[in-house]
């Protein structure tokens, strides 16, 4: 996009379009690629262990309530139910026709993970969200944008242009009083503990409204009217294929600290 912009200032005119398509392009191919690494990761010894895996650590919380948290055979699910999901998405983010199978699978996922508290994972999820918005078929992007309006329009219209930031902000006063009232009547949580809750509930409310109003595109468009887009050139390609080498670097013995490494 940097390119694009840089070659429209030397006297090309700027087409929206165009650097939305290849916006797209980059968001898909950085999806495909920290999957394939997320799968790719998790072929290890540690990770196919329901002992020791960090799959389990996401299983167990959220099967505590069932009493299921030790079930071997739902630990073991756990475990291989992050390499279908994970795979059905890849193939989706390609398969146009059909891309809202693996798009709701993967919302559903990345909704669920951070509710578990198993670590702070609502940025990345918030991320892998943002990556699907741009990445998604363009007639579902045109069903998004313009229930986006539905929603966004009447509060423009009421409170000016920051009324949109109403919602999320009277979500984050809800969730930060009911942490300090539950804070007081259980007393001894630590400050960090606080401060997690009031973004887990925040996550819970808002990312489960994205994850409803962009299943709901998605299952208008199943099956996708397909549309053809436009060659694009090759240094659109520049970033994903920096990311991808980012992400093998550590097998050649370079950097480790900055892979995607998901769960293993």
């Amino acid at each position: 996009a940097a390119l694009y912009l840089r070659a429209a200032g030397r006297g090309a005119a700027l087409d929206r379009m165009d650097l939305y398509q290849q916006i797209r392009i980059v968001a898909r191919s950085l999806l495909a690629i920290m999957y394939f690494y997320g799968i790719f990761h998790k072929i290890n010894t540690d990770f196919l262990d329901p002992s020791v895996s960090c799959a389990v650590g996401l299983y167990a919380p959220l099967a505590r309530p069932f009493g299921l948290e030790d079930n071997l055979f739902g630990r073991y699910l756990a475990i291989y139910a992050t390499f279908l999901i994970e795979a059905i998405a890849i193939v989706s983010l390609y398969w146009k026709r059909y891309f809202a199978v693996g798009f709701i699978l993967a919302l559903v996922f990345h909704y669920v993970i951070p509710i578990s508290a198993y670590s702070w994972y609502m940025d990345f999820s918030s991320l892998v969200f943002a990556l699907y918005v741009l990445s998604i078929p363009t007639p579902a992007s045109e069903a998004l944008y313009r229930s986006s309006l539905e929603f966004t329009n009447p509060l423009r219209e009421t409170f000016g242009r920051l009324g949109i930031l109403l919602p999320g902000a009277a979500v984050m006063l809800f969730a930060v009083t009911l942490v300090v009232l539950l804070s007081h009547a259980f007393p001894g949580r630590s400050f960090d503990m606080m401060v997690h809750s009031v973004w887990m509930l925040f996550w819970a409310v808002v990312g489960g409204a994205a994850m409803v109003v962009l299943a709901h595109v998605a299952l208008q468009n199943l099956p996708c009217r397909t549309v053809s887009s436009p060659r694009q050139p090759f240094w659109v390609y520049l970033v994903p294929g920096l990311f991808f080498l980012s992400c093998l670097s550590p097998y050649i013995g370079l950097k480790t600290e900055s892979s995607i490494n998901m769960f293993s």
